[in-house]
């Protein structure tokens, strides 16, 4: 909300993206969790894919315009953006037909709450490449800037480039 108050900021609404495609992520996660063993689980795992997907794109438009790279901003830029993500998102919904995002689908009953495993095809590979590919230039980005910036917004971008290594870390 605090981001959405400030959306006239640069980066602002890419951010505020950023948030809700992990929010999206992270709650249909917890609904696929609470019904492993049900059909559903599947169908919260295919809709993560919406945030999974979102969430480098909004990063990279993001750090594209908190470093002011508004000329890379353009049509052909964001259509190379959102050829992978939209791709994935037609593998993901029509996996059962040829695989290449889940191989393999098994419930793992040998921890306290039961998960899903996920055996990955190609696709998957193609798709997490592109979103760690996304991070890494971002990061760099905001990298580069922390170099430059004034010392007023100094705090601003080691905070940014903190939270960019977050990712990172948990991987």
């Amino acid at each position: 909300l605090v981001v959405w108050r400030h959306r006239t900021v640069p980066g602002a609404l890419a951010l505020f993206g950023l948030g809700v495609a992990a929010t999206l992520w992270s709650f249909s996660y917890a609904l696929e969790l609470s019904t492993v063993g049900s059909p559903l689980a599947i169908i919260w795992a295919r809709v993560q894919y919406l945030g999974i997907m979102a969430l480098p794109v909004a990063w990279m438009i993001f750090a594209l315009q908190y470093t002011n790279h508004y000329r890379w901003l353009n049509r052909y830029t964001l259509s190379g953006l959102l050829f992978i993500p939209l791709v994935t998102q037609v593998l993901v919904w029509t996996n059962d037909l040829h695989y290449l995002i889940w191989t393999r689908i098994t419930l793992d009953t040998s921890r306290q709450f039961p998960v899903l495993n996920y055996d990955h095809g190609v696709g998957f590979w193609i798709c997490n490449g592109f979103a760690h590919l996304c991070l890494l230039a971002g990061t760099v980005l905001l990298v580069q800037s922390f170099r430059s910036a004034p010392r007023l917004y100094l705090l601003q971008t080691m905070i940014f480039v903190f939270g960019a290594s977050m990712p990172w870390l948990a991987n």
